[in-house]
């Protein structure tokens, strides 16, 4: 089975909105009994090991490594350092890249290199269309 990346915007985003979108693509993997990791969901662990920014980085991007396909979620205007490093790697392992973003946004250094491209309006139109997804 190969697992499966999802990289998403954290830093200054609503972190209930941000957990209700990645549920949507979290159990649509468990759907298709895919194995996943993202780090939204050791959020805990990282602060219960007193992991400074620098190891919680070094974590996601040892498990990067494990994957097959990187998920990109894309849902604000707001700039991520996290997820430009995440896809520069993807980009230097040859990684799957498959991009979720909503319509209205730019960001096309992923657009570009995306392997599958998802343009949703809103969450309502991610649980419509989830299923498209090539994983």
């Amino acid at each position: 089975m190969s697992k499966i990346f999802i990289a998403f915007q954290y830093r200054g985003e609503n972190e209930e909105k941000v957990e209700n979108w990645l549920n949507i693509i979290k159990d649509e993997l468990i759907r298709r009994k895919k194995d996943y990791f993202c780090s939204f969901w050791h959020e805990n662990e990282f602060q219960r090991k007193g992991y400074t920014a620098e190891q919680m980085y070094n974590f996601c991007l040892n498990e990067l490594k494990k994957c097959k396909t990187v998920v990109f979620l894309i849902r604000s205007e707001k700039d991520s350092q996290g997820m430009k490093i995440e896809l520069k790697h993807a980009l230097n392992n040859s990684k799957k890249i498959i991009v979720i973003i909503k319509k209205d946004l730019e960001f096309e250094e992923y657009r570009k290199n995306a392997d599958y491209l998802l343009e949703i309006k809103d969450i309502s139109e991610l649980k419509d269309k989830i299923r498209e997804i090539e994983v």
